[in-house]
């Protein structure tokens, strides 16, 4: 409790923002994932995709941010502000998720045009 009476409450509030959108971006991964690949390759794509999400991000994450934490000084403020900077990171990803979508519309429609011609 006391650490947290050190954050200011908008602090607190994106956090939370913060964890939300990134959770509700997982279903629209999953999907997106098997959406673009041929019936044969769809557990391969998902395994893929949860072998990612886990040993690029939700695996490191934690080390991370203790790394830096521990590299500004440590306590609360460290903590602070090592969050912050890496929450950068989630904006980053944000960024390079929305330039992907791009393409995402021309690889449905090979998938589509695959689909098609095998029956």
């Amino acid at each position: 409790v006391v650490v947290l009476t050190r954050f200011s409450y908008v602090g607190i509030a994106l956090a939370c923002v913060y964890g939300i959108a990134a959770a509700a971006a997982m279903p629209a991964i999953a999907a997106i994932s098997q959406d673009v690949v041929p019936v044969a390759h769809k557990g391969l794509s998902m395994g893929l995709a949860i072998f990612a999400q886990y040993m690029l991000g939700g695996a490191w994450g934690p080390y991370i941010v203790g790394a830096v934490s521990d590299g500004l000084g440590g306590g609360a403020e460290g903590l602070s502000a090592a969050v912050m900077l890496c929450g950068g990171f989630g904006i980053l990803a944000g960024f390079l998720f929305l330039i992907a979508s791009r393409t995402y519309p021309e690889d449905w429609q090979k998938v589509k045009d695959e689909a098609i011609l095998e029956e």
